[in-house]
């Protein structure tokens, strides 16, 4: 068989069977971009073969964002393996990134941010914890982890239902259910060196309506420690090292409920 560089891009397409199993996946253009290094139309599965099942590849090249974002994923990737977890179902993108990424010092900052949900995604929100007050229905999160100077950090990793944590909840005249997520981060890429995060939890919180998302927080199981500004410090005793720092947030009318 002739090499594709040889033949005309149609021809290749319709000679070389891999190229034909990507086409719907692919625009001619960058179909031949990718392939361009290899000599002949067997070479790209040839490549492949050893380190990543070809249902894997097509799995990969299916639901990659763009032909070239899979491209440069391959030549930064460690492995091929680790490009197809990222792709498996489930699985965002950013997986990779956090699967190379290093790991955090000792001295990088961290803190709790504070979240809401759409029902579909977490949303920062334009004013603090302390001044925001979720409707009935809302859904908030809080996660600890890494957080640069002047950034948000992570999310937390789950978005719950409110039907599915709340919906039974019955409420009386003035008071709201509002669903509460704690994301105490990863072991590896959130915790102070030695420390190990508590699981996550999910809550239904019934409070005053008028209660913030720092209110809501506030519980016997959480016990939040805040600074002198309401910045929250440790959740839970949690990062260890601000078990004793600041003081402890009163627990006032929020009442969890139930657990998901």
């Amino acid at each position: 068989m002739a090499p594709i560089r040889q033949l005309p891009l149609v021809a290749a397409l319709i000679l070389s069977p891999l190229a034909a199993a990507y086409a719907p996946a692919l625009t001619s253009t960058a179909l031949a971009a990718a392939y361009a290094p290899a000599s002949t139309s067997t070479a790209p599965a040839a490549a492949y073969a050893p380190a990543l099942p070809s249902d894997a590849l097509a799995a990969a090249y299916a639901s990659a964002p763009t032909p070239n974002t899979l491209t440069a994923a391959y030549v930064s990737a460690s492995t091929p393996n680790t490009l197809a977890a990222a792709y498996a179902p489930g699985h965002a993108w950013d997986a990779l990134a956090a699967a190379s990424a290093p790991a955090p010092g000792p001295d990088a900052p961290r803190q709790w941010t504070f979240w809401q949900s759409d029902g579909l995604a977490w949303l920062t929100q334009p004013v603090g914890a302390s001044l925001a007050a979720p409707a009935d229905g809302d859904v908030i999160g809080w996660r600890f982890g890494v957080a640069p100077t002047g950034a948000e950090g992570e999310s937390p990793r789950e978005v719950p239902s409110f039907d599915k944590v709340c919906g039974s909840q019955a409420v009386s005249s003035g008071q709201k259910r509002v669903v509460l997520a704690v994301d105490f981060g990863d072991t590896n890429g959130d915790a102070y060196p030695g420390d190990i995060p508590p699981a996550s939890t999910v809550t239904c919180v019934v409070a005053p309506t008028s209660a913030t998302g720092l209110q809501l927080l506030a519980s016997p199981g959480t016990r939040p420690r805040v600074d002198a500004q309401g910045t929250v410090l440790a959740v839970s005793d949690y990062p260890t090292k601000a078990q004793s720092t600041g003081r402890p947030l009163p627990v006032n009318s929020p009442t969890p409920t139930s657990d998901d």
